[in-house]
């Protein structure tokens, strides 16, 4: 590792602080996710549940019946529906999707999704003419039974976009620049985290932007895995694979980051943060290897979300940037896999100085699946605000010490 990725440790607690006497459900983050599918309803489960658990004041959901369904039954107290006249800090989209087209997401929720990427990507007229929905010219198989195959279909979802989908729910006028100057207003302020099967529509319409820079993409968090990454790279003139994005992450989350102008969380081990309008160096955090398991990229999704939405009013006054944020829901993330694991090696590999090369972190723990990720994100969040565990873990640390051992230097947060 270098120096550069204990600052993401030093820093994240300015993500995570304890409510105030004055904080209400709409101070402390509202966070509307448009996830999940038919064929994945699960998806949508695991990432609301992380948002939720997270300590978001407010959680709202749109997709399929299958997966409200399944969220009622699981947490009660999430909103169902959200649409662009909603009221949000930010939109998590994509997590569960099989891809962006009406076929797989259903008219109405493919409208939403396609003109907020479209909106997040800096290049509203994407949307518009862009309607098949899914990318017949990019380099996943699955595209090839969107909506270019379905004209009656495509036609309808052009109709619906054009009323159904304006901001106030009447009918559009007709007059383009109106809707997309709604939509500008809309997404000012707000962040988006774009995941999954929504990836790739948005890498298009980033890369295809007007040739001006877009304030709205230093609001988005993207979060490919490697052969996701590399599916964007493609689409933005890289031809490159999955193999050699793997092989040279720290590189690749950079190329990536300066094409779309945005947040890049490179998920793998180490996972990558970059942000080409950072000042900070570009950085990696480690996590156990119990962590690599169906749905963990989906908790990252709605945990990100929510910590995008509880920072909204911070990041918009410039008292704190993105990557920090994203840094943090990386180390939250890790480090609740790692109490759910009960792998202490890579908790104190997380809680002590990443860069000390005296820490070897040994295979430790048990399996875990997604949910139990999610479901221990409060005793994590716990760690980092409790001043009385820190109390007791630098007692823990100096013990450590005397009897031998010395790690001594401890990440920001617990000093």
């Amino acid at each position: 590792m270098t120096m550069s990725d204990r600052v993401a440790v030093d820093r994240i607690a300015r993500a995570v602080t304890y409510p105030g006497p004055g904080d209400s459900k709409y101070t402390r983050g509202v966070v509307s996710l448009l996830t999940g599918s038919a064929r994945y309803p699960g998806a949508a489960l695991l990432g609301v549940n992380a948002a939720a658990r997270c300590g978001a004041g407010y959680v709202r959901y749109e997709g399929p019946a299958a997966a409200r369904d399944l969220i009622l039954l699981r947490r009660p107290e999430v909103v169902m529906g959200a649409s662009l006249a909603t009221h949000t800090d930010s939109w998590v989209i994509g997590s569960g999707f099989p891809s962006v087209s009406s076929r797989d997401l259903g008219q109405e929720d493919y409208a939403l999704a396609v003109q907020l990427l479209a909106s997040y990507a800096g290049n509203p007229d994407y949307w518009e003419g862009s309607l098949d929905g899914c990318l017949a010219d990019g380099p996943k198989d699955d595209c090839k039974d969107g909506l270019d195959a379905h004209p009656k279909e495509a036609q309808e979802d052009r109709s619906r976009v054009r009323s159904e989908g304006h901001p106030e729910g009447a009918s559009c006028p007709g007059d383009r620049l109106a809707l997309h100057n709604s939509l500008r207003h809309l997404v000012k302020g707000t962040y988006c985290l774009v995941d999954a099967g929504a990836l790739d529509f948005f890498a298009q319409a980033a890369a295809n932007r007007p040739l001006t820079e877009a304030d709205s993409l230093r609001h988005v968090v993207v979060t490919p895995h490697a052969g996701e990454a590399a599916s964007m790279l493609t689409i933005c003139g890289y031809g490159v694979t999955r193999q050699e994005v793997e092989s040279a992450p720290r590189k690749y989350a950079k190329i990536l980051a300066d094409e779309l102008e945005c947040v890049v969380v490179l998920k793998g081990s180490p996972t990558i943060i970059y942000d080409s309008h950072s000042s900070h160096e570009l950085l990696q955090l480690e996590a156990t290897h119990w962590l690599a398991t169906a749905g963990t990229g989906d908790v990252l999704a709605g945990l990100l979300g929510a910590l995008l939405a509880q920072n909204a009013s911070a990041m918009n006054k410039g008292d704190l940037d993105t990557q920090t944020v994203a840094a943090a829901g990386v180390f939250l993330h890790s480090l609740a896999a790692a109490i759910a694991a009960g792998d202490y090696n890579s908790q104190k590999a997380l809680l002590t100085d990443p860069t000390d090369s005296r820490i070897h972190p040994m295979p430790a723990g048990h399996p875990i699946c997604a949910m139990d990720v999610a479901q221990t994100l409060p005793a994590a969040i716990g760690l980092v605000l409790d001043s009385d565990w820190a109390a007791l873990y630098r007692q823990s640390v100096i013990d450590n010490a005397a009897a031998g051992e010395s790690d001594t230097d401890l990440p920001g947060f617990l000093r």
